[in-house]
């Protein structure tokens, strides 16, 4: 099959491959290659002003979507933010669209 609906088991975006967690590890060393590179620039004189707020915002996050958010997901429900067959859902194709049961 060249296209299918998506499912929980064949999605392949970068939340869903993988479990999404290698994005927060990429997103953490994106931060700190730009403090560097600011560091870098200014000869040391200083560097990524919000770099720690960046990183505490990046943590928040993943322990969001490690808990509450995971907990929250069911493969059909009738509330749109809880299921995952209409999180998986292709809104603007109507041959990818799945509705909340």
């Amino acid at each position: 099959k060249k296209y299918e609906v998506l499912t929980a088991d064949n999605c392949c975006c970068g939340t869903c491959r993988e479990l999404g967690w290698y994005n927060y590890a990429e997103l953490r060393d994106l931060v700190e290659e730009m403090d560097q590179a600011i560091k870098k620039r200014s000869n040391d004189a200083h560097g990524l002003p919000t770099m720690k707020a960046l990183l505490d915002r990046v943590d928040k996050e993943e322990r969001f979507r490690r808990g509450p958010f995971s907990g929250h997901l069911r493969p059909d429900s009738p509330v749109a933010h809880h299921c995952q067959r209409y999180q998986l859902s292709a809104c603007a194709d109507s041959r990818f669209r799945s509705p909340c049961t």
